[in-house]
């Protein structure tokens, strides 16, 4: 992960997170379903020699009882095929604003660290879009969900992306 070191009260700070396939080049592609790697960060404030969990307070809920849905993965924007060496990166904001990200009362001189928690992807397979033209899998009805068919991801072993290092920033 990466961020710059300082953002100013009010405004907001990028983010970019980087997944890399470590695989030398000329190695099999892989196609994971990437939808879970937007998730499963964790938001950490300073408060005196201490580091204190920022609980997210907002809540949604939501009951979806329609069918399953059959998505491609060699074409739905949640899936991504990644060559050997080669990264998968998302670019997000922070927003430090009073209805932002960061909590209320922020001050000058307030530090954050913040980090990608890690995560076992629900499917993936070996191959690129090319091998996988024709891949459907099952997801819920509101398609940000885990992969319901195959819900054993096809007896493949789980892929485990690690946790990241912690970016820090200071609100000045």
């Amino acid at each position: 992960m990466e961020c710059e070191a300082t953002v100013a009260q009010g405004s907001s700070i990028l983010i970019k997170r980087s997944v890399v396939y470590e695989a030398p080049p000329g190695s099999s592609s892989i196609t994971i379903h990437s939808f879970w790697l937007h998730w499963n960060t964790m938001l950490y404030r300073r408060k005196g020699d201490e580091w204190k969990k920022v609980e997210d307070d907002s809540c949604s809920w939501r009951i979806m009882d329609d069918p399953d849905i059959d998505v491609n993965v060699s074409q739905h924007e949640d899936f991504t095929s990644l060559e050997g060496g080669e990264a998968w990166t998302l670019s997000y904001t922070l927003d430090t604003t009073d209805m932002g990200d960061i909590p209320r009362g922020v001050a000058a001189g307030d530090v954050f660290r913040y980090r990608f928690m890690g995560v076992e992807l629900d499917w993936w397979d070996w191959g690129g879009k090319k091998e996988h033209a024709e891949t459907t899998v099952k997801v819920p009805c509101f398609i940000h969900g885990r992969v319901v068919d195959p819900e054993d991801n096809g007896g493949r072993p789980k892929l485990v992306v690690p946790a990241s290092d912690f970016v820090e920033f200071t609100i000045v």
